[in-house]
């Protein structure tokens, strides 16, 4: 886990104690998972609809009052750090029955930036990438065409060779 001092500035406020809004490893790689998902245009940005903030089951002012909070720059949408604070309020109250805060807990924000900045672990593959799909995808189609234009110049050849000899 990620301790509250993990940034600095923070150190003396906390006390080297693990807060409430400490990052794990596995809430790292989830939300992460999560904001590329709906992120699919590389934006840098989600809006609550792309966000699928919305699954989480809370009601609709809750959410509103989680993306006040995390909204940090108020322009709407979340850049990754701030989805990264959305989703930890969202788990954290869900989870762990901590209430959500009126304001955006400064740990949580530092911790959030740290989570958003750090490398991933390495996870086990799951699977072809979205890219190795498309490429895996489009060398298939180019495939298909390739052996319908076979099939084609084959009937024309066969035609071509019925017409000549209904002509002999």
């Amino acid at each position: 886990p990620v301790l509250c001092s993990a940034a600095r500035p923070a150190r003396d406020r906390c006390c080297n104690m693990l807060s409430v809004w400490a990052f794990e490893d596995a809430d790292t790689n989830l939300y992460a998972r999560m904001y590329d998902a709906a992120d699919g245009l590389k934006r840098g940005r989600v809006n609550l609809e792309q966000s699928q903030l919305q699954r989480s089951g809370l009601p609709l002012p809750t959410l509103q009052q989680v993306w006040q909070i995390a909204d940090t720059d108020a322009d709407t949408e979340l850049t990754r750090p701030e989805y990264y604070v959305a989703c930890h309020i969202i788990m954290r109250h869900l989870k762990r029955q901590v209430p959500i805060p009126a304001a955006l807990p400064p740990e949580l924000a530092a911790a959030a930036a740290a989570a958003a900045q750090s490398p991933l672990p390495a996870t086990p593959s799951t699977g072809p990438t979205e890219e190795q799909l498309a490429q895996q995808r489009a060398a298939e189609r180019a495939e298909a065409e390739a052996a319908e234009a076979a099939a084609r110049e084959r009937a024309a050849a066969e035609a071509a060779a019925a017409a000549a000899q209904a002509q002999a």
